[in-house]
Protein backbone atom coordinates (compact mmCIF):
# COMPACT_ATOMS: atom_id res chain seq x y z
CA UNK A 1 0.00 0.00 0.00
CA UNK A 2 1.38 3.37 -0.74
CA UNK A 3 1.69 6.00 1.79
CA UNK A 4 -0.04 9.87 1.14
CA UNK A 5 1.89 12.50 2.41
CA UNK A 6 1.02 13.77 6.11
CA UNK A 7 -2.11 15.93 6.17
CA UNK A 8 -3.56 14.42 2.83
CA UNK A 9 -6.35 11.27 2.44
CA UNK A 10 -6.16 9.20 0.19
CA UNK A 11 -7.83 9.48 -3.43
CA UNK A 12 -11.68 7.80 -3.13
CA UNK A 13 -11.85 5.20 -5.88
CA UNK A 14 -14.18 6.72 -8.93
CA UNK A 15 -17.35 4.42 -9.14
CA UNK A 16 -17.44 1.64 -11.97
CA UNK A 17 -19.54 2.13 -15.19
CA UNK A 18 -21.79 -1.37 -16.41
CA UNK A 19 -21.40 -0.92 -20.17
CA UNK A 20 -23.15 -2.87 -21.99
CA UNK A 21 -20.06 -3.68 -24.43
CA UNK A 22 -18.08 -3.35 -21.44
CA UNK A 23 -20.40 -6.30 -19.89
CA UNK A 24 -20.26 -8.63 -23.25
CA UNK A 25 -16.75 -8.21 -23.37
CA UNK A 26 -16.65 -9.64 -19.76
CA UNK A 27 -18.55 -12.59 -20.74
CA UNK A 28 -16.84 -13.46 -23.68
CA UNK A 29 -13.50 -13.68 -21.81
CA UNK A 30 -14.93 -15.47 -19.45
CA UNK A 31 -16.04 -18.15 -21.96
CA UNK A 32 -12.90 -18.04 -24.08
CA UNK A 33 -10.84 -18.61 -20.77
CA UNK A 34 -13.24 -21.97 -19.85
CA UNK A 35 -12.27 -23.22 -23.22
CA UNK A 36 -8.41 -22.36 -23.10
CA UNK A 37 -6.92 -23.20 -20.22
CA UNK A 38 -8.08 -27.10 -20.15
CA UNK A 39 -6.50 -27.26 -23.68
CA UNK A 40 -3.04 -25.03 -22.36
CA UNK A 41 -2.97 -27.77 -19.41
CA UNK A 42 -3.51 -30.58 -21.86
CA UNK A 43 -0.67 -29.41 -23.70
CA UNK A 44 1.44 -28.68 -21.15
CA UNK A 45 0.78 -32.41 -19.09
CA UNK A 46 1.53 -34.12 -22.40
CA UNK A 47 5.00 -32.78 -22.68
CA UNK A 48 5.32 -32.98 -18.68
CA UNK A 49 4.63 -36.63 -19.42
CA UNK A 50 6.97 -36.85 -22.45
CA UNK A 51 9.68 -35.62 -20.38
CA UNK A 52 9.84 -37.42 -17.74
CA UNK A 53 9.45 -40.86 -20.17
CA UNK A 54 12.69 -39.28 -21.79
CA UNK A 55 14.42 -39.07 -18.71
CA UNK A 56 13.66 -42.66 -17.89
CA UNK A 57 14.82 -45.70 -19.85
CA UNK A 58 12.37 -46.89 -22.23
CA UNK A 59 13.10 -44.81 -25.71
CA UNK A 60 10.13 -46.04 -27.77
CA UNK A 61 7.60 -44.97 -25.10
CA UNK A 62 9.23 -41.67 -24.60
CA UNK A 63 8.88 -41.57 -28.23
CA UNK A 64 4.89 -42.24 -28.74
CA UNK A 65 4.95 -39.79 -25.65
CA UNK A 66 6.86 -36.93 -27.64
CA UNK A 67 4.54 -37.66 -30.91
CA UNK A 68 1.37 -37.29 -28.40
CA UNK A 69 3.23 -33.87 -27.13
CA UNK A 70 3.85 -32.22 -30.23
CA UNK A 71 0.17 -33.59 -31.36
CA UNK A 72 -1.77 -31.53 -28.52
CA UNK A 73 0.70 -28.54 -28.64
CA UNK A 74 -0.16 -28.40 -32.95
CA UNK A 75 -3.87 -28.23 -31.66
CA UNK A 76 -3.00 -25.92 -29.03
CA UNK A 77 -1.87 -23.48 -31.31
CA UNK A 78 -4.55 -24.20 -33.90
CA UNK A 79 -7.33 -23.35 -31.48
CA UNK A 80 -5.30 -20.14 -30.99
CA UNK A 81 -4.44 -20.79 -26.80
CA UNK A 82 -0.73 -20.85 -28.01
CA UNK A 83 1.39 -18.47 -30.24
CA UNK A 84 3.08 -20.10 -33.26
CA UNK A 85 6.24 -19.40 -32.21
CA UNK A 86 5.50 -20.28 -28.65
CA UNK A 87 4.23 -23.52 -30.01
CA UNK A 88 7.37 -23.96 -32.06
CA UNK A 89 9.74 -23.28 -29.18
CA UNK A 90 8.07 -26.27 -27.45
CA UNK A 91 8.17 -28.54 -29.72
CA UNK A 92 12.09 -28.08 -30.64
CA UNK A 93 13.04 -27.97 -27.07
CA UNK A 94 10.75 -31.69 -26.55
CA UNK A 95 13.11 -32.89 -30.23
CA UNK A 96 15.91 -31.60 -28.66
CA UNK A 97 15.79 -33.89 -25.57
CA UNK A 98 14.66 -36.87 -27.09
CA UNK A 99 17.43 -36.50 -29.59
CA UNK A 100 20.16 -35.77 -26.86
CA UNK A 101 18.57 -38.93 -24.60
CA UNK A 102 18.56 -41.32 -27.95
CA UNK A 103 22.15 -40.03 -28.44
CA UNK A 104 23.70 -40.75 -24.64
CA UNK A 105 21.58 -44.33 -24.85
CA UNK A 106 23.08 -45.60 -27.95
Amino acid sequence: MVQQPAGQSAPEAAPKKKVSSGLKRLGQSIRRRAMNVPRRTVAKHAVARAVVLIEGEDLAAAEAAVNKAIIAIDRAEAKGVLPRNNAARRKSRLMQRLHKAAGQKK
